[in-house]
């Protein structure tokens, strides 16, 4: 399963997680707002690092983890849920 992290302060917990993950579940992407510590933290997983939903390969996500809080937050699993893509909310939408 491909999963995209969204958020990278909680979120690199997921990506932590994932990396260490033997069951079928592969990282493919970081959603973040671009700074150096999202940046660094993409690339040293060797994935891209996306600042928006609308730049996710459509058909390249299975899953995305949301750890982004607020509206910011809701805005992004609701626009993978539109997508068909399965959402894990780590904060209230």
């Amino acid at each position: 399963m491909r999963v995209v992290v969204c958020g990278t302060r909680y979120g690199s917990a997921y990506v932590n997680a994932l990396r260490g993950h033997d069951a079928g579940l592969h990282l493919v992407g970081i959603i973040a707002r671009g700074s150096d510590r999202s940046r660094e933290l993409a690339a040293r997983h060797g994935v891209p690092h996306y600042r928006a939903e609308s730049e996710v390969p459509r058909g390249g996500v299975d899953a995305v983890c949301v750890a982004v809080p607020g509206a910011a937050g809701t805005e992004l699993a609701m626009d993978f849920l539109r997508r068909g893509v399965h959402v894990l909310a780590e904060h209230p939408a």
